[in-house]
């Protein structure tokens, strides 16, 4: 994707949305996707899950409740600085994070079956982080900042957000 986080989650921001926050909150950054979750809760957006390491549990939560966009937030190994920010489609999901994960399922297990027989778009908000050492409890300052910054940006789209119509086919 092209453009900032802020333009390209805007044009996919469609539709009723939910967020499941992924990771250990008990490695460091990797607790990123359920601080970012956190975040959300408490600014009052609705349809956010706290999956933690383990994910799979809001699944049925998930593929029942209607959605037509689910954003999976989570710690990602991308390469790139720590506090990086990306967001990838369910196909670049399930082939960069296919099987590999600190958590039960990998997000790339997790979005193939959202996915699975329905129309739900799902997406990753993923977070470079810095260290994911077990036994470091809280973010680390660089990434604290990405997932304030992320907060924001999500809070503020949600308010502003028009539920688009979906394309109707005729027959």
């Amino acid at each position: 994707m092209t453009g900032s986080f802020i333009e390209n989650l805007s044009e996919i921001l469609i539709g009723r949305t939910a967020f499941l926050g992924m990771g250990n909150v008990d490695r460091g950054d990797d607790g990123a996707g359920m601080a970012l979750a956190q975040k959300l809760l408490e600014s009052g957006i609705s349809n956010v899950f706290l999956g933690g390491t383990n994910p799979e549990k809001n699944l049925p939560s998930i593929r029942d409740g209607g959605y037509d966009t689910v954003f999976l937030l989570d710690a990602a190994h991308m390469g790139a600085e720590p506090g990086s920010i990306a967001i990838l489609d369910a196909r670049e999901i399930q082939s960069t994070f296919p099987v590999v994960s600190t958590h039960k399922i990998s997000a790339g297990m997790l979005a193939r079956l959202i996915t699975e027989g329905n129309r739900t778009s799902v997406w990753l908000i993923g977070i470079q982080p810095e260290t994911i050492a077990m036994g470091r409890i809280g973010l680390g300052p660089i990434v604290e900042k990405t997932v304030t910054y992320a907060a924001q940006g999500i809070e503020k789209l949600m308010a502003l957000q028009v539920v688009r119509p979906q394309e109707l086919v005729c027959i």
